[in-house]
């Protein structure tokens, strides 16, 4: 009766130790996202929070600005460190205009969160870059992979984003490029005649998490979906449009020079007569991820 008694407060001290707070504290990852306001952000964070004692950075929300390092000092020791670093935090612009504050935040914040992760020796580092630093194709018939390069990099945001991927190497952080995240279906009806690769912008944040799992340490992974023209998905959604013939891409290209948003530039007029197809094979056999939610699906989540 005694055994039995004993060998129930033995079972009922492992099940308090369980249930104590501070004993689950400890045993969760404490986690730092960067960037945490963006749509990945605020999905990684929502995927994240329940299981793991999250810190985010945001210059919106708690302005903790990734160009200071003492920012990124304090975000790391608010819960006595971090085990692993989501970096999501980037300028994007391809207006020639916020050339500057693109470099400042996506390549000098990149080696301040990285020098610090350094000195508190977190390895387990992901960085968050652009698909488009492999490039484009001039034809629908091919596709690019994790080697192709961009070569154009004339644009300030591409050429920040591909800086940030040698940083993310050096150190030895995993490296995942999402491609267009959601359908790129404008106001207008006439669109261009080019193509790109679109992802679900949850698919591509269950990437990120399968690369901190899976990823090799200084490795690129492209996180794509569907490669798909333009006419296509304006079709799909029915849409009217009107396809701009590619004779006019060069003086759109001269007229995106005065354009003031954001997204216009020559870059960005010259791709879209381009097709950004991308082969994700890499991340489907190394990481054990492909996109799950359908084409079709996309469409009403908008």
């Amino acid at each position: 009766m005694s055994q039995d008694k004993t060998m129930q407060d033995v079972a009922m001290q492992d099940v308090a130790m369980v249930l104590d707070p501070e004993t689950v504290i400890r045993t969760k990852q404490r986690i730092l996202i960067t960037g945490c306001s963006g749509k990945l952000g605020r999905i990684l964070w929502e995927r994240l929070e329940k299981d793991n004692i999250l810190v985010g950075m945001s210059r919106s929300i708690n302005r903790l600005d990734i160009r200071d390092s003492r920012n990124i000092e304090t975000a790391i020791r608010l819960h006595g460190g971090v085990d692993q670093i989501y970096h999501l935090a980037s300028k994007v612009s391809f207006n020639h205009r916020d050339e500057k504050e693109v470099w400042d935040t996506n390549v000098k914040g990149t080696e301040n969160l990285l020098n610090i992760a350094r000195r508190h020796k977190i390895t387990k580092v992901v960085v968050v870059s652009s698909a488009c630093t492999v490039g484009a194709c001039n034809n629908p018939y091919t596709s690019k992979n994790e080697t192709g390069e961009e070569r154009d990099q004339s644009n300030a945001y591409v050429k920040s984003k591909l800086y940030q991927e040698i940083l993310a190497r050096r150190y030895g952080a995993v490296i995942v490029a999402p491609s267009t995240c959601g359908l790129p279906l404008m106001a207008g009806r006439i669109i261009p005649s080019g193509g790109t690769n679109v992802v679900d912008p949850h698919d591509a944040v269950e990437g990120m998490i399968y690369a901190m799992r899976h990823g090799r340490r200084g490795v690129k992974y492209i996180l794509g979906g569907y490669n798909v023209t333009f006419e296509e998905i304006y079709r799909m959604a029915g849409r009217k449009f009107i396809v701009c013939p590619r004779w006019l891409r060069r003086p759109l290209m001269w007229a995106a020079k005065f354009d003031p948003s954001w997204y216009m530039s020559p870059y960005t007029m010259d791709q879209a007569f381009r097709f950004k197809y991308y082969n994700c094979k890499k991340a489907k056999e190394e990481l054990g991820w492909e996109p799950i939610i359908k084409l079709e699906s996309m469409l009403g989540q908008r």
